[in-house]
């Protein structure tokens, strides 16, 4: 149900959040080979920092599924 899916999101976003303050400025700055896919498509095929990647996956992954819950849960309350 939505409010599981919500609660997944959120404990996501808290594991994203406590691996990112757990790494030294330098493991954050570590470049690592990266291939996002999104939508079928490669987006980066190339190394990124962690830190970076970490940010990136709150910032757009996690919140483009937020916006999805909140799309659903407008159209359950339709």
């Amino acid at each position: 149900d939505l409010a599981g899916l919500a609660d997944a999101l959120r404990a996501s976003a808290a594991r994203l959040g406590e691996a990112y303050e757990q790494l030294t400025p330098q493991e954050l700055a570590h470049e690592i080979p990266v291939r996002i896919w999104h939508e079928g498509q490669i987006m980066r095929d190339s190394p990124m920092p962690i830190g970076e990647l970490i940010a990136g996956n709150g910032e757009f992954h996690l919140a483009m599924h937020h916006k999805q819950l909140e799309d659903l849960r407008r159209e359950g309350d339709r």
